[in-house]
């Protein structure tokens, strides 16, 4: 067996992706599996050698790793395209940490496999196999109208019809990750994120998707090393942070030898693993770093333009990706997570609807309340509720009052995700002091208060006035 790899999408950062030299990417360079792969009902499938598996993947044994495996190849045997195979493997992790499991729970007693499936899904013996049990779950999810757009945690909860249509979404990243382990980076396997090539269900983003090609790639360079990847682009050309975080740097101050302008944020522990991660942004002008030390930003958001600052040979963005400290390949790294940093991302269409705006504002929960605050720095409660639907695609008016004004009525009993709910201090729309996102099963996502953080709890009675809906 190889030696172990490393967990989450750390896992695959040391394949040689991409050795020494100068590599250059033109936009117009195409490679025919990824469309195929990534696309909704791609033929194209990974494919694990089971005589070849890493003895560990994270926190995952080899007898895990095996199992992972199994699915993969039951996927390849019925022609299930890498994102439903790693579907099949996050759900896995979701029910059984790849684990042949021969009990239920309360919900299924009598729920077996890696699958924990029930006595209608086929005998005991039947469920206890790994390879059996994936081409039952393939069989269903095959059957799920529309199931290569939905959300993976949607398209496994179809199958599944977990109590929490949510539960998954924590193990798609490790999934991908075990995916690229188990089947071989340089097969040519792409793991498709959940929002398409610019972001995926973990908030990853491009941080310059104007990139038209890539210069100088991580590795051996003229007799050093170069510890990141480098996107020419026009001067100004707006750079991205990749991912939720902090600013730690953002100076133009001298750095380890670097280029003077810099901006370093830090993304926290990453889930599965528990190792740090930092995004380096270097040669930007003084004029062009938009963001200070200590700003909360989110993936996606705008940070700095291009610059030629420093020792560069003409206007880039030099991009460095740290796993507790240390250096990694940026292009490795986030083609693990679905985003092809070598050419232009092809934007996904936004979840619409009251869904798109809850998923958004789900993941602003613990975001500071700022009075007026409509960015990632804070929100407030007609802040948050705007930039919801904002994201889905939907334009509300800027307060909690002109919201009212601008929804239809609607009863307690017709909520839907994403309808707002409205407070007054008065009973009457002139005292409309608060607004909020319904959730679903009686919850709402809100900016409460000072002092407090935007939050998912249970709608109160004192003081609602009413329902609206955004038509």
């Amino acid at each position: 067996m190889k030696a172990g790899v490393a967990a989450s999408a750390l896992g695959a950062l040391t394949v040689p992706l991409l050795l020494g030299g100068l590599f250059f990417f033109d936009e117009d360079e195409s490679d025919p599996a990824t469309g195929a792969q990534c696309a909704p009902g791609g033929s194209i499938s990974a494919d694990a050698d089971l005589e070849s598996l890493p003895d560990a993947v994270g926190a995952y044994s080899a007898v895990q790793v095996r199992n992972a495996a199994l699915i993969v190849n039951a996927g390849k045997e019925m022609g299930v395209s890498p994102r439903g195979q790693q579907i099949a493997v996050m759900t896995a992790m979701g029910e059984s940490s790849l684990t042949v499991l021969d009990h239920g729970d309360r919900a299924g007693p009598d729920s077996r496999g890696l699958f924990q499936q029930r006595d209608s899904w086929g005998t005991y013996a039947e469920r206890m196999d790994p390879a059996t049990s994936a081409k039952f779950f393939y069989e269903r999810l095959l059957e799920v109208d529309g199931w290569e757009a939905l959300t993976p945690t949607t398209a496994a909860h179809k199958v599944q019809r977990n109590a929490d249509p949510d539960h998954y979404t924590r193990w798609w990243d490790a999934a991908g990750s075990m995916l690229v382990a188990v089947s071989g980076f340089e097969t040519g396997a792409q793991v498709c994120g959940e929002y398409g090539s610019t972001t995926t269900v973990d908030g990853w983003a491009h941080p310059l998707p104007a990139v038209t090609r890539v210069s100088s790639v991580f590795g051996p360079r003229s007799g050093s090393f170069h510890a990141g990847d480098d996107f020419p682009a026009p001067l100004g050309t707006p750079i991205y942070a990749a991912a939720d975080g902090v600013v730690t740097r953002a100076s133009c101050e001298g750095f380890e030898g670097r280029s003077p302008c810099n901006i370093i944020i830090d993304h926290g522990a990453d889930p599965t693993t528990g190792q740090r991660i930092e995004t380096w942004y270097i040669h930007m002008f003084q004029s062009g770093v938009g963001v200070s030390a200590g700003q909360p930003v989110i993936a996606g958001e705008e940070i700095a333009g291009v610059g030629n600052n420093g020792r560069s040979t003409g206007p880039h963005l030099h991009f460095e990706v740290h796993v507790d400290g240390v250096a990694v390949a940026p292009i490795a790294f986030f083609k693990v997570r679905g985003i092809d940093l070598t050419r232009p991302p092809v934007k996904a269409a936004p979840v619409v609807g009251g869904q798109g705006s809850i998923d958004w504002a789900r993941r602003q929960i613990g975001t500071p309340y700022v009075w007026g605050g409509a960015s990632s720095a804070g929100y407030d409660c007609s802040g948050l509720t705007l930039r919801a639907w904002e994201q889905a695609g939907k334009t509300l008016p800027r307060t909690s009052r002109e919201q009212w004004a601008a929804t239809t009525r609607i009863t307690r009993s017709e909520l839907q995700v994403g309808d707002l709910v409205f407070w007054s201090d008065n009973g009457e729309p002139s005292g409309i002091y608060h607004v909020a996102l319904y959730s679903g099963d009686g919850k709402i996502v809100q900016a409460p208060a000072p002092g407090k953080t935007v939050e998912e709890v249970s709608i109160y009675s004192t003081n609602l006035i009413g329902f609206g809906r955004l038509t």
